[in-house]
């Protein structure tokens, strides 16, 4: 079963302070996520993510550090859209 929301990560006044969500693709991905759950009641709310083909590739040679950004905005998409389905809040992902 899931946790009641609020999940209790979410209204913490100490959330986000882990280093490699404090700047970056996936940390502003991170905290426009976290403000929409935050905010919005659950209903006919969407969060739509945008990826990138290279999240899958890895793309080497080429921007390794942009496809692992990717990748990770990729695993937030699927974390958050079972979390916060039960508040009713559909999180999707496009490449």
């Amino acid at each position: 079963m899931p946790p009641a929301w609020p999940h209790p990560c979410w209204t913490s006044a100490t959330l986000c302070t882990a280093r490699p969500w404090r700047s970056g693709t996936a940390g502003s991905t991170w905290r426009l996520c976290r403000e929409a759950a935050r905010r919005w009641t659950g209903g006919d709310e969407v969060i739509v993510n945008v990826s990138s083909v290279a999240a899958r590739t890895g793309s080497p040679h080429e921007y390794v550090a942009y496809a692992a950004t990717k990748a990770a905005v990729e695993t937030l998409t699927i974390g958050l859209a079972k979390e916060l389905a039960t508040a009713g809040i559909r999180v999707n992902g496009g490449l």
